[in-house]
């Protein structure tokens, strides 16, 4: 096997993993029933979608430094394909944000028409509980976006810097260089 379908299948197997982080369950309100059960469920739900979002972006940084590892010990074989495969991925990662926002943004319209309900059948202590869970339900998602979104940014700073035709301004030896690089610019 040459070295550059040695680079083309670890990418392929490091990113099969990483292109499905797990669903987010978003959660419900059925007044109709107890509200205590409900909310706890809810609760449950949101719990168990921050612990799986959680593992699986300790999983991303894992093969973020796998990926960017590969590219860089096997620097000297990375062919056009490759970058475009890098620049590709970037592409994939910018449209699962943009979907995510659009989800979220759906989310927060159907939380708004939620709260106006519980409002008007719950007591205020209720309805505030009902408003705090699915505030802490949407910054899961928003989280996952922001994962997304530095997904994305690290495969278009690995093509760049892979890329022998690019002229490269920064200079990174992990993905955490890479990450540093990236949130020094949004404080600029």
């Amino acid at each position: 096997m040459d070295m550059s379908s040695h680079i083309d299948q670890q990418l392929v197997n490091l990113l099969a993993v990483a292109t499905q982080p797990p669903a987010i369950v978003r959660p419900y309100l059925d007044i109709d029933n107890d509200f205590e059960r409900v909310r706890k469920n809810a609760q449950q739900h949101i719990s168990n979608s921050i612990k799986e979002f959680k593992a699986w972006e300790k999983l991303i940084s894992k093969i973020k430094l796998q990926i960017n590892d590969l590219f860089i010990e096997n620097i000297k074989s990375v062919d056009r394909q490759q970058i475009h495969l890098l620049e590709h991925y970037a592409t994939v990662f910018e449209k699962k944000s943009e979907n995510l926002a659009i989800d979220l943004n759906k989310f927060q319209k159907q939380n708004k028409y939620i709260i106006r309900e519980a409002s008007q059948l719950l007591s205020d202590e209720k309805a505030r509980l009902i408003h705090a869970d699915l505030e802490n339900a949407s910054s899961i998602m928003y989280e996952e976006i922001d994962a997304n979104i530095e997904f994305a940014s690290f495969f278009r700073a690995l093509a760049a810097k892979v890329d022998p035709d690019q002229e490269i301004t920064f200079t990174a030896n992990s993905a955490e260089d890479i990450d540093d690089y990236f949130k020094s610019l949004e404080t600029h």
